[in-house]
């Protein structure tokens, strides 16, 4: 069995007195990739800054493997507008003085992303897709063991998002790095990660773990399996929000009386 990469252990957070994680407890392993999944409010982008230390837990323990290189992509991409396409592959990969065949790594990246024709432009120059296509390669230049990945394809377009996901598959395939991701799109963590970790936002704890076992290169929403577990975070989804609409029932009853007095 392969061994962790990272681990988080019984990890609580709260903010101003409000409980945001309670007793979190997830582990990833070396080529694997997992995803935390939750609605506004369920705390995973907390968890996620914890697990990349950004952020201190207030009790529990965050373990990562010995020189371990890690990257970050975020929602929106931060790239340097002053630096052109191969530029900003090269900045990341100018803190690396060890990293091998450093420009023939480059430029796979940008043919594989195709970009590569576009190596001389600057990000103003880019549309929305090809920026967030550079900000996954970036993050891939530096052969990383780990990624960070916030909401990675949120502000693309459909297309764009499945293009993106399917350079990203390929690339993991081939270079075992691991992953752990934010999403709120049930569809992108089962057609990804190989684990789901689905949070509440009622009570600060995992509810629901998802393992994937099909073949990442296989995987098709059409297929039952993943069909069925899609519907079932779905319905997970539907009842924390059928909560949620109860609460606002309860307050919208007690304007009106408020009004009617």
């Amino acid at each position: 069995m392969s061994e962790d990469l990272l681990k988080l252990q019984n990890i609580k957070k709260s903010f101003n007195n409000y409980l945001v994680l309670d007793d979190i407890s997830i582990n990833l392993k070396k080529a694997e990739i997992v995803s935390l999944l939750g609605p506004s409010g369920s705390g995973k982008t907390t968890l996620f800054r914890i697990a990349a230390g950004l952020v201190k837990p207030d009790t529990g323990q965050v373990i990562l493997a010995n020189k371990i290189r890690k990257s970050f992509v975020f929602q929106e991409p931060r790239l340097l507008p002053w630096k052109t396409v191969s530029e900003n592959l090269r900045f990341v990969q100018d803190n690396y003085s060890c990293l091998d065949r450093a420009e023939e790594l480059r430029n796979s990246l940008l043919k594989a992303s195709g970009l590569y024709d576009f190596k001389e432009s600057f990000p103003a120059e880019l549309s929305g897709g090809m920026k967030q296509r550079l900000e996954l390669i970036r993050a891939l230049a530096i052969k990383p063991d780990l990624i960070f990945m916030d909401e990675p394809f949120k502000s693309v377009d459909t297309r764009t998002r499945i293009n993106l996901m399917k350079l990203l598959s390929v690339i993991q395939a081939e270079t075992k790095i691991s992953i752990l991701m934010i999403t709120h799109n049930p569809e992108e963590a089962v057609l990804l990660a190989d684990r789901i970790y689905v949070l509440s936002d009622k009570t600060g704890k995992i509810i629901k773990k998802f393992q994937i076992n099909q073949p990442r290169s296989k995987r098709n929403i059409r297929n039952n399996d993943l069909y069925d577990t899609i519907n079932e975070i779905n319905q997970i989804f539907k009842s924390l929000i059928g909560e949620m609409d109860v609460d606002l029932t309860k307050l919208s009853g007690h304007m009106q009386k408020q009004r009617s007095e």
